[in-house]
């Protein structure tokens, strides 16, 4: 009798040890990610994705692989959020060359970004989304270094999370201290030039640039470091122009991009705060003329910070071939003069010939 309830016993502990296992196992939620999870979609980018418009749908959760393979190249998705829901994206360099990621509301307003480090390879970014909306993630090479491809990172995004309410104490017996005010700080604007007209926001893109008639001037601000200003030049095909960018003291980056808003060149005014483009348009108008900054950001009231102009280059005409007649030889006339006899001493016979 007792040989049996101790075997019934030993197997009742080993059932509820069974049993246990199982519901840890069916409990544990380990952290998502691309490689755990052969049903995410894992896709690479599609070109062209280099702005707000022509942003490639990211499903969330999910992995994007991409690289920056042009200088001045951006890479945009878009991804489907809700309010209130919390968001991770995880960014990962597989090269050498930093990466970074930038947040941008529905309306493209910059709202979070980070970008690796020599000794952060991967990165991670939560945000908390403010509607049910599209969000877009912007992908850049804040060091200017592209790369050969096809990948030079790879983007994660976790399945969004509910935040917890936390609950909130309501003191009493509280004196409310009288506030102090404290004067705001004024910055005297820098003077606007006169008859010059400035930018107009939103034209942080190619699809939302300020029309520009060159020859024309144009001055504006940046803001914020993620702000980017662009304008629609109204080139002629086969014409030359030089572009010039003048900074009042922040370096800025001059962009050209051509009418289907692929990179074309560029450069900054870090050498005396000015720099000189020349532009051959060699496709239809317009080319997209854009600018931002470098390391720095004016101060939110700024209205200018920058100046660009747009001078049309002269073509340089085809010279005209002149003959230039070979000069003749002119005969000297001659001139017959009479040339007297000779006189010969005495005592000797002329001789003539």
């Amino acid at each position: 009798m007792n040989v049996q309830v101790k075997r019934w016993t030993t197997g009742l502990a080993t059932l509820v040890i069974v049993l246990s296992v199982m519901l840890m196992t069916l409990g544990a939620a380990p952290r998502w990610s691309s490689s755990a999870n052969p049903l995410a979609p894992t896709v690479a980018e599609v070109e062209p994705n280099d702005d707000f418009l022509t942003a490639q749908t990211f499903v969330i959760p999910g992995n994007m692989t991409g690289a920056i393979t042009v200088l001045g190249n951006e890479d945009y998705f878009k991804i489907a959020v809700v309010s209130g829901q919390i968001y991770t994206v995880r960014l990962t360099r597989t090269g050498t060359q930093e990466r970074r990621i930038d947040i941008h509301t529905n309306t493209q307003a910059w709202f979070a970004g980070i970008q690796t480090d020599p000794s952060t390879a991967t990165v991670n970014l939560s945000f908390q989304a403010l509607s049910t909306t599209t969000y877009y993630i912007r992908t850049s090479a804040p060091n200017n270094d592209p790369t050969a491809g096809p990948t030079d990172y790879s983007i994660d995004v976790d399945p969004p999370t509910t935040p917890t309410p936390t609950q909130t104490l309501t003191p009493t017996n509280t004196n409310t201290p009288t506030p102090t005010i404290t004067p705001t700080p004024t910055q005297t604007a820098m003077p606007t030039p006169a008859n010059i007209p400035g930018e107009s926001e939103p034209n942080d893109t190619v699809g939302t640039a300020d029309p520009f008639t060159v020859p024309g001037r144009v001055f504006g601000a940046i803001p914020n470091l993620y702000d980017v200003d662009c304008f629609a030049a109204n080139t002629t095909l086969g014409l030359q122009y030089r572009l010039i960018l003048t900074d009042y003291g922040l370096t800025r980056w001059l962009k050209v991009y051509d009418h289907d808003g692929y990179y074309i060149m560029g450069n900054t005014t870090s050498s005396n705060h000015e720099v000189e483009i020349t532009l051959q348009a060699n496709t239809t108008a317009p080319y997209y003329l854009c600018v931002s900054a470098v390391t720095t950001a004016s101060p939110p009231n700024a209205v200018i910070d920058y100046l660009l102009e747009v001078i049309i280059l002269q073509p340089t005409p085809t010279p005209t071939h002149t003959f230039t007649p070979t000069p003749t030889r002119t005969s000297t006339p001659s001139v017959a003069t009479n040339t007297p006899k000779a006189t010969w001493p005495s005592g000797y016979d002329a001789y003539e010939p």
